[in-house]
């Protein structure tokens, strides 16, 4: 969050100037970010038209995680704000969402059960080019809010992979496909545990390293989110 304090604050949504370099966006633009509530689909977290209708982007598929929590609609707001964070050196907006994404967790009946905080992690070769992981300041918030203590260097990405954004759900599952591994299986062993990342799309990732998880001896895996495109 260094070099966003090194700048004067401005809005990351508006570049309105802001009181405190503390401060993300203005209260003007943090009515622009809508929460996203019940009735939601606990396989995928995308929002739901009545508590009795089936997800019909998670029909026929199966997931290694035990539920998802996602924040927020995926509008343009929280997409620009994603952005800015992943390409614009923004790590402080990571922690921001994350401190808004605990405020939303802390409501859910299983989040007594968490032990621990895990982000998604990066190939090393692309967090030296970033400078960061963006889904690391995301749990850095949203760990700062719940008090669930977070785990950087539980899972490591043995694979720099392609980027998952252009690429089709069959191919996203195969890019991810035994990139994820745990180095040290008594850290997480037994322990029911939050997997962090910043958009959940089709899932394979956080399916993906959810696995690993399990195989290594963690109870349960439940993914939280900023958002679900």
């Amino acid at each position: 969050m260094l070099t966003d304090l090194i700048y004067p604050p401005g809005c990351a949504l508006c570049k309105q100037r802001l009181s405190s370099a503390s401060h993300i966006i203005c209260p003007s633009c943090h009515t622009l970010l809508f929460p996203i509530h019940a009735p939601y689909c606990n396989r995928c977290g995308a929002t739901l038209l009545s508590i009795q209708d089936d997800c019909l982007a998670c029909q026929g598929r199966t997931f290694h995680f035990n539920g998802t929590r996602v924040g927020f609609v995926f509008d343009d707001s929280i997409q620009r704000m994603i952005h800015a964070l992943k390409y614009r050196h923004r790590p402080g907006i990571g922690y921001y969402l994350g401190e808004q994404l605990g405020k939303i967790v802390v409501r859910e009946s299983w989040i007594s059960h968490l032990n621990k905080i895990v982000p998604i992690p990066l190939h090393k070769g692309r967090q030296r080019e970033r400078g960061y992981n963006q889904s690391e300041f995301i749990a850095r918030g949203l760990s700062s809010l719940t008090g669930i203590p977070i785990h950087t260097n539980s899972v490591i990405r043995t694979r720099h992979t392609r980027s998952q954004t252009t690429l089709t759900p069959e191919k996203r599952l195969v890019n991810v496909r035994d990139v994820f591994l745990v180095p040290n299986n008594q850290e997480l062993n037994g322990c029911v545990v939050g997997l962090v990342d910043d958009v959940f799309t089709t899932g394979a990732t956080l399916d993906s390293c959810s696995r690993v998880l399990l195989e290594s001896g963690v109870s349960e895996v439940y993914a939280l989110t900023i958002a679900r495109a």
